[in-house]
């Protein structure tokens, strides 16, 4: 999916990366925070939230030519019968990431 939503979205930063881990944390913060504010503590945590909200992202624009966005849609529709091609997914996969994150710095 990630070079799908590059061809659309150019913008690409190396915090993208920490999204997985973001979602966990927020899933278990929100919750948290919610019953703080029904008790009458919400800013309680507020600094971790100012904190989070200050930090700059460095990002630039990449952008996915649209043979290469074409070529990994065709080779995933494939890849769904045939398990070499599935293999050669996960290879144009891997290094486009490599490509796309080592554009970044």
């Amino acid at each position: 999916m990630n070079p799908v939503s590059h061809y659309f979205f150019l913008n690409t930063s190396l915090e993208q990366l920490y999204s997985p881990i973001l979602t966990i944390l927020f899933s278990l913060f929100y919750p948290i925070e919610l019953f703080l504010h029904i008790i009458g503590y919400g800013g309680l945590l507020d600094t971790y939230i100012l904190s989070f909200l200050s930090l700059s992202v460095n990002s630039i624009d990449i952008v996915i030519l649209t043979p290469y966005f074409i070529y990994y849609i065709f080779i995933s529709l494939l890849s769904i019968w045939y398990r070499y091609i599935f293999i050669l997914l996960n290879i144009s996969f891997i290094l486009f990431n490599l490509y796309l994150y080592t554009q970044i710095y």
